[in-house]
């Protein structure tokens, strides 16, 4: 969830690691999940992060489509 206390964690860790919060640079890629246009919602139901030194990806293990 990304509230308050998690932006502040974000802000520190982008000082403390030298990455740009906006995602300059290529350091975040992103997934739509839901939009007016699809006919199906995308839920994750299971992931991991996974760090290899200062480079991370969350891998999507399981997911179902819902019917909207």
């Amino acid at each position: 969830m990304l509230d308050h206390d998690n932006v502040k964690r974000l802000e520190s860790m982008s000082l403390r690691y030298g990455f740009n919060l906006n995602f300059e640079g290529g350091e975040a890629e992103t997934i739509v999940i839901d939009c007016p246009l699809y006919s199906k919602k995308f839920r994750i139901k299971q992931g991991v992060v996974k760090w290899t030194g200062n480079n991370g990806i969350f891998e999507i293990i399981d997911y179902e489509l819902i019917d909207k």
